[in-house]
């Protein structure tokens, strides 16, 4: 407790987390005094850290139906989380009441979105999804493959500026293997990401050409 870079002094251990339900853990997010934990390809759990004792925090399995879809397929957004399951569909893991009391909504079946994601991505490579939060523009990011393609050719975005709904809107002509923010002049951090040949794009910009061409 004293040192959090000692994992293997006094006070240390491990929570077991359902083993025996899914293939492995692909992500873990900290919100609001949880661990959300994923597996793949189903599985859904909560670990209750609210608790200053150690010996107090506690697993709950969160749903046995959904798990997550890559180790970057969640994102921390306002006040939530979204996150794309290992068949494509985007969720938001919504606190309801309190803490440890959480329902899962499954955003891109009410949209009508989750037609678009099976015809278009490449879902046996899945565990590809890489996505971030655009906090500027209130803008969830995900990428992963489209069909025929082994590299994340497919950019979705999630819109979050209309209270209680997402838009989506899909892009093809960039190529995201990892996205992620990065500080522009004015302190901004801005969307950018990272191609599958070595070079960084800095996106959102004021000029409509890519790479000035």
């Amino acid at each position: 407790a004293s040192d959090h870079e000692d994992f293997i002094g006094s006070g240390s251990g491990t929570l077991a987390v359902f083993p025996g339900e899914g293939e492995y853990i692909t992500q873990i997010v900290s919100f609001r005094g949880l661990l959300i934990v994923w597996k793949f390809p189903v599985g859904m759990f909560l670990v209750d850290t609210t608790s200053p004792n150690i010996a107090n925090w506690k697993v709950s399995r969160l749903s046995n139906t959904i798990g997550g879809a890559s180790a970057a397929g969640a994102s921390i957004i306002e006040g939530d989380v979204i996150f794309m399951d290992s068949s494509g569909n985007f969720h938001l893991v919504s606190a309801v009441d309190e803490f440890g009391n959480l329902g899962v909504n499954n955003v891109s079946t009410q949209t009508g979105m989750d037609g678009f994601i099976r015809d278009e991505a490449n879902l046996s490579l899945i565990n590809k999804v890489r996505s971030v939060f655009y906090p500027a523009k209130g803008q969830a990011h995900f990428s992963l493959p489209r069909v025929g393609t082994t590299v994340n050719t497919l950019r979705i975005l999630v819109d979050f500026n209309i209270r209680g709904r997402g838009r989506f809107s899909s892009s093809t002509r960039d190529t995201a293997e990892c996205l992620f923010l990065k500080q522009d002049a004015d302190g901004i951090p801005r969307i950018t990401l990272g191609d599958d040949v070595g070079f960084v794009y800095n996106m959102d910009q004021d000029g409509r050409t890519k790479d000035g061409g």
